[in-house]
């Protein structure tokens, strides 16, 4: 019998076969290469952002094009999102593995981080949580820092690519795991993956730290880079949430139907605003998207649908600001046999029980705890922080009656005459209030509401019984000359609602559409247009209607305590980058 050649082992200093030397080096050789992907991964952080684009491409395209791994698989199988992941099995204790059945989940890598050679612990995240991947290669010892992996159970024996894997991973990228649910020694629930694959990669580099994407423009014009890296995404997720609640408010509690209505009108109504002018090759002629859906709704009305609401978009052709944006969502809603009065109380009733709701759901106010259902905090635009009470009832001012008594004057009547515009103009000038051109009596009134009656509190309150010049839609006022049926709710010193009883006398809708005429050749662009069709249908008979408006996103503001409405729209309207910077430097 031969004797066998034994070869040093340089590295251990062993004397080996010639053959457990070869295998020895090769695998040596595998460490080497992962070890310097582990470095490339960790240095790729530092690199210029556009070096970092090219290098991951190249990696990941070499390691197609080699039939080693296919970085855009098709598809993979979820058996529960991360939300869902974390309500089943978010009660184990510390070191319990349930061994029940594999669950698969996937989700965006958050951060990693490595604990030896053969332990990795990925932050994978999802639909507003996260979860942990508990990688470990295992071996026949511990790595350092514990493990409750025992290395000999072969449930726990990996399906994947160790090396390959963990080397190619980098922030960002989207995983797929599947493997069995735990937690760890300090209580962090995470999934022990069996297989871990790569389902898409993020060639680009992520913004890192926790202020690492402030500036508003980059955030709005990357909205998805914003909602992967500040985690703002969980807005819109409550934005979905709270549309659904008052639909469902709408549909089975007040027994409305929801419609829609045209968002392209030849005529644009329903609202006093400036639309957006498009052109329809087909017919020829210019139309506007919509600025309200009110002479639709109400139409419907007429037609026999005694109780209709939308929830859709309106766009109006005016400046934004934190408060306003030109294309925004409302929710308006036509009730016959109602009137302003039952408008207060749907209103009253849908916005204190949407804010119980809401604390109750997301700021963890408990059941018993009544006093604090229908309080929220809001920190506003200009930096002001209230406390908010919604519960019921709300404080209600006539408008008229409150300029009157907080100014000291009486208005001359009537209200539309040369002498009250005159008074009106003499007043501002005393007040130093300044008020943008035409200064109809409408905008100088309004001027007057807004500085003195929309600041009165924070809590919510029905500014009511507009002058019917300032409302041309309004059924006038069953016990009060020139006012009429109407309320506008202001939250926090703005604007959240409009409501009426509506006009439903054809002949008087049509006298102030006339008025609106006049003032819009007066130059008043925000005056309505005059539209026979509508009174035309008012002619067959519209039943005493209450309608009412209700401002969606600033509503959800004021749940999320968001001071900026673009915070609340998924993709607000942004200008072209270089006419921004044109506009910022002037």
């Amino acid at each position: 019998m031969s004797e066998v050649t034994l070869h040093l082992d340089p590295v251990t200093g062993e004397h080996v076969s010639k053959n457990e030397l070869k295998k020895r080096q090769k695998q040596r050789e595998k460490e080497r290469e992962r070890e310097e992907r582990a470095r490339e991964r960790a240095s790729d952080e530092k690199v210029d952002p556009s070096k970092y684009f090219e290098n991951r491409s190249v990696e990941l395209i070499k390691l197609r094009d080699t039939g080693v791994l296919n970085a855009w698989p098709h598809k993979f199988a979820v058996d529960l999102t991360l939300p869902a992941f974390r309500k089943a099995y978010g009660g184990l204790a510390p070191e319990e593995i349930d061994f029940s059945q594999e669950v698969s989940i996937a989700g965006r890598i958050m951060s990693i981080r490595g604990a030896g050679a053969h332990l990795v612990f990925y932050t994978i995240g999802g639909e507003g949580v996260t979860v942990q991947l508990y990688a470990q290669h295992l071996t026949d010892t511990k790595e350092d820092g514990g493990s409750n992996l025992e290395a000999n159970d072969p449930r726990l024996q990996i399906r994947f690519d160790w090396g390959l894997v963990h080397s190619t991973l980098r922030r960002g990228d989207i995983v797929g795991a599947r493997g069995y649910p735990t937690a760890t020694k300090r209580g962090e629930l995470s999934i022990i993956p069996l297989d871990l694959v790569l389902l898409s990669p993020c060639l680009r580099m992520l913004p890192n730290g926790p202020r690492a994407l402030q500036d508003p423009d980059v955030r709005f014009r990357q909205r998805y880079l914003d909602f992967i890296v500040n985690g703002t995404g969980d807005t819109i997720l409550r934005r979905s949430k709270i549309i659904s609640f008052i639909r469902k408010f709408m549909l089975d509690r007040k027994d409305f139907i929801e419609v829609e209505t045209p968002m392209l009108q030849t005529i644009h109504g329903g609202a006093s605003a400036q639309p957006f002018v498009c052109h329809s090759n087909d017919l020829g002629q210019d139309i506007y998207l919509r600025i309200a859906p009110e002479l639709f709704l109400k139409r419907l009305v007429v037609g026999g649908l005694d109780r209709v609401f939308e929830i859709n978009k309106n766009f109006r052709n005016e400046s934004a600001d934190q408060t306003h944006s030109p294309e925004f969502t409302m929710m308006e809603a036509y009730a016959a046999y109602w009137d302003l009065y039952d408008m207060c109380d749907l209103i009253e009733e849908l916005i204190s029980e949407l804010v119980r709701w809401y604390n109750i759901t997301f700021n963890g106010v408990r059941l018993p705890d009544a006093k604090n259902h229908y309080k929220i905090h809001f920190r506003s635009h200009r930096g002001e922080d209230y406390d908010i009470d919604f519960a019921r009832p709300w404080k209600r001012v006539s408008i008229i009656d409150e300029l009157e008594r907080i100014l000291s004057v009486t208005l001359p009547r009537p209200l539309d005459s040369p002498e009250c515009n005159s008074f009106l103009l003499r007043l501002l000038a005393e007040k130093k209030i300044e008020c943008t051109p035409p200064h109809t009596t409408a905008r100088l009134i309004d001027k007057l509401v807004e500085v003195y009656l929309e600041t009165l509190t924070p809590n919510p309150i029905f500014l009511m019984d507009h002058p019917i010049l300032m409302s041309p839609l309004a059924k006038p006022h069953r016990s009060k000359p020139e006012l009429t049926e109407r309320f506008e709710v202001f939250i926090s010193c703005f604007e959240i609602s409009n409501a009426y009883t509506e006009l439903n006398n054809s002949i008087i809708q049509r006298d102030n559409f006339q008025a609106q005429a006049r003032d819009k050749s007066s130059g008043d662009l925000e005056a309505m247009e005059y539209d026979e069709d509508f009174c035309k249908c008012l002619d067959y008979g519209l039943p005493p209607t209450g309608g009412i408006g209700i401002g969606i996103d600033r509503l959800i503001m004021l749940l999320t305590n968001s001071s900026n409405i673009r915070d609340v729209i998924a993709f607000p309207l942004m200008g072209h980058i270089a006419d921004t910077a044109q506009r910022k430097s002037k």
